[in-house]
């Protein structure tokens, strides 16, 4: 039985029609050859370029990554376990933080009054883009990363970590690729950094509420649910009302920096207080005729 057959013309390069083809944009693209650590064969990655110093992203989910540092290739999610990455990840995110309310507090001292003295609490994901940009944060930082022991009792000392900026939360670290940082990572990998569970946050309600510093008159304390509030009662046209502003913390107690957060708010609850409350009425001199205090 004969077949149908097509007949494919081919030029004397050997390939086929390309009379209705059209030729694609050249692309050319620099690529950074990793060698060393365990790999057998050289790696190329694409690097992030920042002023002319090359970065890579390390993924969670690389296993040429996974390889390099030694992990084992027999598993399905080599990297599963290793714990350097979120860790690097807190710290950087910990250190933009920082940068940002520096910035607005050298723009506004009040900006960040209710947090003065804490320990640098974290921006709201809320317009944190917004705020890393009005920051002026740079492309790079230096993370310093602490000294560890390795499970066969080596110490490695303090590392220095120079690491791309980012405005979201969370994402992917990019490290500065060179053979130091990757020696260091080799052997961070490998360790165990406790970055897995959350530590625990102890709930204010269950600080002896006697332990909280007293608060001048106008201003006294909320506390339900685990959360405190500084408020005050204030008369305007002769209405009462209320004001208050939430603390903002993990614990009370033995915590040096709650007292300076509580300053903070009481700093401002007073100042509120003193610019909207209408004097001269029979009650300013005590607290016979302000309504009580409700807690929530």
């Amino acid at each position: 039985m004969a077949q149908d057959s097509e007949v494919v013309r081919v030029d004397g390069s050997g390939e086929g029609d390309l009379s209705n083809c059209e030729a694609k944009p050249f692309v050319v693209r620099r690529s950074l050859v990793i060698e060393g650590g365990w790999l057998r064969s050289p790696w190329a990655v694409d690097p992030k370029t920042i002023d002319g110093v090359d970065f890579v992203t390390l993924s969670m989910t690389d296993r040429m990554l996974a390889k390099s540092l030694g992990m084992n290739m027999s598993d399905r999610a080599p990297l599963s376990d290793t714990t350097i990455f979120n860790h690097i990840v807190l710290l950087r995110d910990a250190k933009i933080d920082e940068i940002i309310f520096a910035a607005q507090t050298a723009t506004d001292p009040m900006a960040n009054a209710s947090s003065s003295g804490s320990a640098h609490p974290q921006v709201p994901t809320r317009g944190r883009p917004f705020a890393f940009e009005a920051a002026k944060v740079s492309d790079t930082i230096s993370l310093t990363i602490a000294p560890f022991v390795t499970s066969d009792g080596k110490r490695v000392e303090e590392h220095i970590l120079r690491v791309a900026t980012t405005p979201k939360r969370g994402t992917k670290v990019t490290m500065e690729a060179t053979s130091e940082n990757f020696s260091w990572l080799m052997m961070a990998a490998h360790a165990d950094w406790h970055t897995r569970a959350k530590p625990e946050k102890r709930s204010i309600h269950e600080v002896d509420e006697s332990t909280l510093p007293e608060l001048s008159h106008p201003c006294k304390y909320s506390v339900h649910f685990g959360k405190v509030k500084v408020l005050c009662f204030y008369r305007e046209q002769g209405v009462w009302k209320k004001h208050q502003r939430s603390l903002s913390v993990n614990a009370a107690g033995d915590n040096p920096s709650f007292e300076a957060i509580v300053r903070g708010c009481e700093a401002e609850v007073l100042a509120f207080y003193n610019s909207n409350h209408d004097k001269g009425g029979p009650d300013d001199g005590g607290d016979d005729q302000l309504p009580l205090p409700l807690t929530m």
